[in-house]
């Protein structure tokens, strides 16, 4: 049995998509985009810029559509934000029939340096939506770790926790 392309990305790209405006919402979050876990790894905002541009990179070779330009940089909240307002719109377009032939293809990219073709299944599920999640969760990361106030709620949309929560034996600082 096949997956259903389309319910396992559109929908999903479309919930966390539209989570990147509420992280950047949060006091504090816009002045730490530059923020980074270590040395040499990307800041929270090109995090959250390399998940937006997954979206594309997985689902135009799988549809046939494409996706509206987005402005490349900086990696500031105005940019992120219009990014993920034009993923949202363009999203909200593709419908299942844009995967009609999607079962059937392969999709030759690069991943870092390598060279791959994938299935479109495994590339979808084994290496573009992996690696969206990746990046958004850096991202968040990111943020979290130079003090914005951020939750597993303010990420999946889901959780609820009360103010000032932690987990017993967590160290708050």
């Amino acid at each position: 049995m096949s997956a259903d392309l389309h319910a396992a990305s559109v929908p999903v790209y479309a919930r966390y998509i539209a989570r990147i405006p509420a992280l950047l919402a949060r006091d504090g979050a816009p002045e730490a985009l530059s923020t980074r876990l270590v040395p040499g790894m990307l800041s929270a905002g090109e995090n959250l810029h390399t998940a937006q541009g997954y979206v594309p990179r997985a689902l135009e070779p799988l549809t046939g559509t494409q996706a509206p330009a987005l402005p490349e940089g900086p990696h500031d909240a105005p940019t992120l934000l219009r990014r993920s307002a034009l993923l949202s719109d363009w999203l909200a377009g593709i419908t299942a029939q844009h995967f009609t032939d999607a079962a059937r293809s392969h999709v030759t990219h690069r991943a870092g340096e390598a060279d791959l073709t994938q299935g479109s299944e495994t590339f979808l599920l084994h290496y573009a939506l992996p690696n969206f999640f990746f990046h958004l969760v850096a991202g968040y990361s990111g943020l979290r770790a130079a003090g914005v106030a951020l939750s597993k709620g303010d990420f999946d949309g889901f959780h609820s926790y009360p103010s000032g929560f932690a987990f017993p034996g967590t160290d708050r600082r």
